[in-house]
């Protein structure tokens, strides 16, 4: 039977790997490659994960990659896969093969028991879907495991996992003062930039009660080539003229200007307005989930607000956490960029949401992934009042 949905499975492969244009010529996706990954001594699915990511698929299956260096695992609960991962790279019109052994383990269940909802969590380095409070089938022994949530404070334990027996995990996570979103632009060729950006990484670094959230813009100035801009010009344009940014460094919190002349404008407009406002007023709920982070990041942003009635755009950003070029690609001598926007869903106009008493809701996403992107990506959700520029609440994605 395994042999069978063996040959099923690689003849699926032929089939996906052309295609029929209208004209019946025979096309071949020259961006992509193909992995292929299955269970060598069980026809049963376990749930494939990509650089400790889970995704939407499942095995036996083959799906299109962009070229690079992937680690595989497989995760079945109450069984350990041989090996524990494999490495591939992918390269373009190439079929890849991922093959495990899977074992039986003595196993038990652990019970997450949370002061809040929608937390991550990370077991053995692996993510495992936020929407869970139970996980079966762990590996008897000790596990480190992470919790977390943007606005709180991560929590570490190490719990021992006994066989047949459900682990009881509590966890009690502190909430930080505040959740601001700052949004900084910059550029390749901007020669105060260099300092003005150390400055604000120096703030968000040295106040650690506070979660900051952070995008940056490359606008068309004072270089149209900076490869940033390029990457994502719709976006960046868009952001730019909504502002009415004029001049590199600018920088907002909550979509409030402040000044850029100084370090010490800098801490003194972040400072005077972290003192004078507060974020997340009137919601309960703000979170994203991913689903699935290849090829597409798909996802949804889930939201409950209590005692808010107002008109707002909700927009959802994907970023880059870092991005390192070997030799600077501006005047300005600049090689490391972080936090930079990559793409907007469904575009830079949001979505129209109407926030109003008890509402629950959620706005699915899809990114279609990019050869240029690197593994450190983080989708970023916020309500924006569009008249008045004020950002009512930011949220953000683990980083896959």
């Amino acid at each position: 039977m395994k042999q069978l949905f063996q040959k099923i499975g690689m003849l699926c492969l032929i089939l996906l790997f052309g295609c029929t244009t209208q004209d019946g010529s025979l096309s071949i996706n020259k961006e992509k490659g193909i992995l292929y990954i299955i269970l060598e001594n069980s026809d049963e699915s376990a749930i494939v994960y990509i650089n400790n990511m889970p995704t939407k698929y499942t095995t036996p299956n083959n799906f299109e990659v962009l070229p690079g260096e992937y680690s595989i695992k497989v995760i079945m609960p109450g069984y350990q896969s041989n090996p524990d991962s494999i490495n591939v790279i992918i390269t373009e019109n190439q079929l890849e093969e991922v093959r495990f052994d899977i074992i039986a383990v003595a196993s038990g269940r652990l019970k997450i028991n949370s002061n809040i909802t929608n937390i991550s969590v990370m077991i053995d380095g692996l993510l495992y879907s936020n929407d869970n409070v139970i996980i079966d089938g762990l590996e008897k022994g000790n596990h480190p495991v992470i919790c977390s949530k943007p606005g709180y404070y991560n929590k570490k334990f190490d719990i021992n996992i006994a066989q047949n027996t459900t682990t009881i995990l509590d966890v009690n996570l502190k909430k930080k003062s505040e959740i601001f979103l700052i949004e900084h632009f910059s550029n390749v060729s901007c020669d105060p930039c260099v300092e003005r950006d150390e400055d604000l990484e120096t703030y968000i670094a040295e106040h650690d009660t506070i979660e900051f959230i952070s995008i940056g813009y490359h606008p068309d100035f004072p270089s149209e080539s900076d490869p940033m801009f390029l990457a994502a010009r719709d976006e960046n344009l868009a952001r730019k003229n909504f502002y009415g940014v004029n001049k590199t460094p600018s920088v907002f919190i909550d979509g409030t200007t402040i000044p850029t002349f100084s370090k010490k404008h800098i801490v003194k407009g972040l400072d005077k307005y972290i003192s004078e406002n507060s974020q997340n007023i009137g919601l309960n709920n703000f979170s994203i989930t991913i689903d699935n982070p290849v090829n597409k990041i798909e996802g949804r942003v889930k939201f409950e607000s209590i005692d808010i009635d107002r008109n707002v755009t909700l927009r959802i950003v994907l970023i880059e956490k870092e991005i390192v070029f070997d030799e600077a690609p501006g005047t300005n001598g600049m090689i490391h960029f972080k936090n930079i926007i990559r793409k907007m869903y469904p575009d830079h106009s949001g979505s129209a949401v109407m926030l109003q008493k008890n509402r629950k809701d959620e706005y699915v996403f899809s990114f279609v992934q990019n050869s240029i992107w690197e593994n450190d990506l983080q989708v970023i959700a916020y309500f924006q009042d569009d008249d008045t520029k004020e950002i009512i609440a930011a949220t953000a994605s683990v980083i896959f």
